[in-house]
């Protein structure tokens, strides 16, 4: 039977023992990277090499090991009193807290659940990458200013094969993925209209539609590349007033952002590591209710700047 906190005290009780569970973890592993060191440069003295090639192998290897005891400890030790503070914390503030922001109606959470690879994929807002490596969490679905919504923690990666044949995974995308539903008219797109914003991280686009779109504004050129299925239909979004609000989204987000209109749907993708609503484990239960409602920026200013007219 899974234990229900009933206070902020008892919930803080147990964030505290989290991060004493982990702060235990680091010492521990960190202790070790000692022995390791000296049991692994005493085996390379037998070793013809330089001193100074020695030395840098030395700290690579004991640092890797001193790595995995630490993941060790830590999925033995501390990630089961995290996921038991992450899961209470969400439960407790996830929904009450959201639904108390006007204009969402129907608020529906699942924080196991979150948008498919499917659904991804047929979004074309980021690179949807290798199925078996997609995760997807926090779902949250309702109405916000009478229109539906569905938000998710989404991460995507995909294999990749080095000059050796080896194979590994490489992230694609980590953030969050906002998905509006029936659009009003003017916003309706025949197919996939595709803005990506344009920096370090726009890597993260995946499938591209056939037609680039050259945008002659200054600001919004600098920022963003557009790609469209239909150009006739794309023009008709792609109004001066929206490309001035998308480059006011971008600025007020202040992460790297793409968004795609595709048929009556709208969806928003914001690159950050940062799951959210996930407690954490280094500030008070009390100063983190405010995050909630931080996190929820994304879809207040997504409808605003996108959904209004």
């Amino acid at each position: 039977m899974v234990r229900s906190y009933e206070s902020d005290q008892e919930l803080e009780r147990l964030r505290r023992r989290a991060r004493w569970s982990k702060n235990t973890c680091v010492a521990i592993a960190l202790l070790s990277f000692w022995p390791f060191l000296a049991g692994i440069d005493w085996i390379m003295k037998e070793r013809e090499s330089q001193i100074a090639m020695r030395v840098a192998q030395d700290l690579v290897v004991a640092a890797v090991l001193a790595l995995i005891v630490f993941c060790l400890l830590w999925s033995l030790l501390g990630m089961k009193l995290y996921q038991r503070f992450n899961e209470e914390f969400k439960r407790r503030y996830a929904i009450p807290w959201i639904s108390g922001i006007p204009g969402i109606q129907e608020l529906y959470y699942d924080m196991g659940r979150g948008m498919s690879h499917r659904e991804i994929r047929n979004a074309a807002v980021v690179g949807c990458g290798n199925e078996e490596e997609f995760t997807s969490s926090d779902l949250l679905a309702g109405l916000y200013g009478g229109i539906p919504f569905r938000m998710s923690n989404v991460t995507t990666r995909r294999m990749v094969h080095s000059t050796k044949g080896r194979r590994r995974t490489e992230m694609i995308f980590t953030g969050q993925v906002l998905q509006f539903c029936q659009v009003p008219g003017e916003r309706v797109s025949q197919g996939h209209l595709q803005i990506f914003q344009k920096e370090l991280l726009s890597d993260f686009r995946g499938w591209k539609a056939e037609h680039p779109i050259k945008i002659n504004q200054g600001i919004f050129e600098k920022k963003f590349q557009v790609y469209a299925t239909n150009e006739a239909s794309a023009w008709r979004i792609l109004t001066p007033q929206l490309l001035e609000r998308l480059t006011a989204f971008a600025d007020a987000i202040g992460k790297q952002v793409a968004v795609t209109f595709r048929d009556r749907d709208v969806f928003v993708a914001v690159y950050q590591t940062r799951n959210v609503f996930d407690g954490d484990l280094h500030m008070p239960v009390e100063e983190q209710k405010g995050q909630i409602l931080e996190d929820m920026e994304l879809l207040q200013k997504a409808w605003r700047f996108f959904l209004t007219t």
